[in-house]
């Protein structure tokens, strides 16, 4: 017995030490490209009765010269059945939270559709989506995007955190391209809303 022992361990040792083809190598080895090939789950939120999670995953998208990251909102019950993509399309959703009956899922995202949206890049806004599905809508119409929201316990309303907006000088500046950053001066300041 004591034999057989020695042998199975050597021959285990044997498999797992024999070195790698240049080729087996080469597949092997972490470079930059290889990276983008992989998605990331990030930001849980889990249900306040704890039968669900909610996650971010974040991939890779690759086409041609163009590369960037589109993050997705994804619901499993916390059994681990049941996955499902919660969000969709070529616009990102982050940072899920549960309402506090567990009825509701709220999430960031620049998607278009809030009411009000002016001129100028897309703005990060509230959005809410019933956990039995349907279509999201969005909670908040922040002039300058809204940020740090945090549901109110009742669940009637979220409080979020939004920048000064910008002036009309800004603005203006801002199209013609007269819009250095200065770090010392313009301070903006966040406020909180709900």
């Amino acid at each position: 017995m004591r034999l057989l022992c020695s042998v199975v361990t050597l021959m285990a040792w044997a498999v797992t030490t024999t070195p790698l083809s240049a080729q087996d190598a080469d597949e092997l080895r972490w470079t930059p490209s290889k990276s983008m090939e992989f998605g990331v789950v990030q930001q849980t939120a889990i249900s306040p009765d704890g039968t669900r999670i909610a996650y971010v995953v974040r991939i890779p998208l690759i086409e041609g010269e163009q590369s960037e990251y589109l993050s997705h909102i994804w619901l499993v019950n916390s059994d681990g059945t049941g996955n499902t993509q919660f969000t969709r399309g070529k616009i990102s959703a982050s940072g899920p939270a549960f309402s506090p009956d567990g009825e509701w899922l709220a999430f960031s995202s620049q998607r278009s559709g809030a009411e009000g949206e002016s001129e100028g890049p897309p703005r990060t806004q509230v959005w809410a989506i019933s956990i039995n599905g349907g279509e999201a809508f969005p909670v908040t119409d922040a002039a300058s995007g809204a940020s740090s929201y945090q549901w109110s316990p009742s669940g009637d309303r979220i409080a979020y955190l939004m920048r000064d907006p910008d002036t009309d000088e800004e603005k203006a500046q801002r199209r013609e391209k007269r819009d250095p950053i200065f770090v010392d001066q313009n301070f903006k300041y966040n406020h909180i809303y709900s």
